[in-house]
């Protein structure tokens, strides 16, 4: 799916106020969490899935690296996924809209009478006006009321009036048996939650657990080899409709789902920004997976924005200076500013492709570099190959409810049997763009749902 990146200021965009999760965290500045805290269950709503799913299974000791060569992206980009994990809150539809990623008109004006689902959302919250771009990815993940099931959907948009709007939806998941493999992240197929960067994970002194999401100038960087999932690999199920002829990128092994790495050499304590070390010691343990395509050269990391919080107003909360590092900088005013941005192109020039990230060995074979996520609280152990449970993971919290957990609750009820398998959609070229539209239809493997977000107009 393409993503256009305008350089854009964000003078007058709305926000949401952020409410701080209360996690205890390790520093990232270090190779391994510490071994005298004693050994918790973690909270699905903030680190989800089986303890073997892809994004919560670090990088292994027999990786083969081989290099990305993204030595020419221009800065790095939030992609905000909105999740909405409030199982509790009112029920309300979702009423399908056909605007796409039209930039020239607005969701909340292309609504139509057909209710695509009804589920959980809190009264106040809003992604208008504010949101980031004209026509954003936005993945969605809502919880049902279950405590546990996601229902996924794109582009969503929560409208001035209270109107949510979506026009595809895809694949349920389970947050606390599920594998998290796939999603409406359209180039590639992939999780909505899965490999976001949560509220608090970038705050000073916080370490994300997980692997992340990234997406690249497909044009330049991501490759197209004629096998039988041309432009693609495992864990994605496609790529984009315009892959062929569109990816031009030179290493065969840098296609869409290709899981990037940091060597585990990569001098993470050398780098001059606190969360530039936190984002680059989460490259080094456990990688991020190319799931979509900005179609400008940037570099985007998928992040969190929901009632929860929304992590790029935190990022410049805590450190002075926005996560956005396509903006131009007047190093002489923002000294900050620019070695977050150094950091950020050194990390990006250093990032190598995972070759034998694969289903039996999932981010390579061998000794895991860091400690296996703990299970879930009351669910069974889902460790994989070469994983000890030995991890310190940090007290949770609920955040639908604010109060700590240690016991399962809600979240281990009984998951959700009604799965949205159906209304698939299939891409075509819009030849006056460049960009594509869609049509009704069944979703192939060679083809989903397209981007062309344009960044800097707001609202609906």
């Amino acid at each position: 799916m393409s993503r256009v990146f305008r350089r854009c200021g964000r003078a007058g965009r709305g926000l949401v106020a952020l409410v701080l999760v209360a996690v205890a965290c390790s520093s990232a500045n270090d190779a391994a969490p510490a071994a005298s805290a004693p050994v918790h269950a973690r909270d699905a709503l903030l680190w989800p899935f089986r303890s073997d799913s892809i994004w919560n299974t670090p990088i292994g000791d027999g990786a083969s690296y081989v290099a990305a060569a993204i030595t020419s992206s221009t800065g790095l980009d939030p992609d905000e996924d909105v999740l909405i994990l409030t199982p509790t809150a009112p029920v309300v539809p979702v009423y399908e809209h056909t605007a796409g990623w039209d930039a020239s008109t607005t969701r909340c004006a292309n609504v139509t009478p057909k209710v695509l689902m009804s589920v959980p959302i809190p009264a106040d919250f809003r992604t208008d006006p504010g949101y980031l771009g004209a026509s954003p990815n936005a993945a969605a993940a809502v919880m049902l009321a279950d405590g546990r099931t996601v229902r996924q959907m794109q582009p969503f948009h929560r409208c001035a009036d209270g109107r949510a709007v979506a026009q595809y939806v895809f694949d349920d998941d389970d947050l606390v048996g599920g594998t998290g493999l796939v999603g409406a992240h359209g180039g590639s197929g992939m999780s909505s939650i899965g490999g976001t960067i949560r509220v608090g994970e970038l705050n000073p002194g916080g370490r994300i657990r997980h692997a992340l999401k990234i997406e690249v100038f497909a044009r330049r960087f991501l490759a197209l080899r004629q096998d039988s999932t041309p432009g693609y690999r495992w864990p994605a199920s496609s790529a984009d409709s315009y892959a062929q002829g569109g990816y031009q990128g030179s290493i065969p092994a840098l296609e869409m789902g290709a899981l990037v790495a940091l060597r585990p050499d990569f001098d993470v304590k050398g780098l001059t920004t606190e969360p530039a070390r936190i984002l680059a010691a989460a490259f080094r343990d456990y990688g991020a997976y190319i799931v979509d395509d900005t179609a400008e050269d940037v570099v985007a990391v998928a992040t969190e924005w929901g009632p929860a919080g929304r992590v790029s107003t935190g990022f410049k909360a805590n450190y002075g200076y926005g996560l956005d590092t396509a903006l131009d900088v007047d190093c002489r005013v923002a000294a900050d500013a620019c070695a977050w941005r150094d950091d950020v192109r050194r990390i990006v020039a250093s990032l190598a492709v995972v070759d034998n990230n694969a289903p039996g060995s999932v981010g390579g074979p061998g000794k895991r570099r860091v400690a296996c996520a703990p299970p879930v609280a009351g669910a069974p152990s889902t460790e994989g190959p070469g994983c000890a449970r030995t991890d310190t993971a940090p007290p949770t919290t609920n955040r639908a409810t604010g109060s700590a957990s240690t016991s399962p609750t809600s979240r281990t009820s009984t998951k959700a049997t009604t799965t949205k398998s159906t209304a698939r959609a299939t891409a075509t070229t819009k030849k006056s763009t460049g960009r594509t539209t869609m049509a009704a239809g069944s979703r192939t493997t060679s083809s989903r749902h397209p981007g062309g977000d344009v960044m800097g107009r707001e609202g609906g």
